[in-house]
């Protein structure tokens, strides 16, 4: 069997995930690692500073979209990775093999800094 990697929860990703939703790749396993458990919509993040917006109205929850997809899902932030080896690394030293890659690791914002 076939391992897709879907490599971050980016914009891209979520499109992926409603494909998937549709319609499962017959013969492949799909894996999506993602550092966050939340996918913020890039476009809304000034609108959440300024308190326009709470954070549930720019945000989508990752495994829920994982779940309808028929996709494992796992909280994980990637180290390194060998494409020799098709390989990724993740910072708590699972090492995982992959078929296929996908990369889409979106904006990554220091959400401690946003008062």
């Amino acid at each position: 069997m076939k391992r897709v990697l879907l490599l971050g929860a980016g914009h891209a990703q979520v499109a992926v995930l409603a494909a998937l939703a549709q319609q499962r790749l017959a013969g492949a396993e799909v894996l999506l690692v993602s550092a966050t458990e939340r996918l913020v919509y890039s476009g809304m993040v000034p609108g959440l500073m300024v308190g326009r917006y709470r954070l549930d109205d720019c945000s989508l929850a990752v495994a829920p979209l994982a779940a309808a997809a028929g996709v494992e899902w796992l909280l994980g932030r990637a180290t390194a990775l060998d494409a020799a080896a098709q390989t990724v690394a993740l910072a708590d030293g699972q090492c995982i093999e992959y078929d296929v890659l996908s990369l889409n690791t979106g904006p990554t914002q220091n959400r401690d800094r946003i008062p």
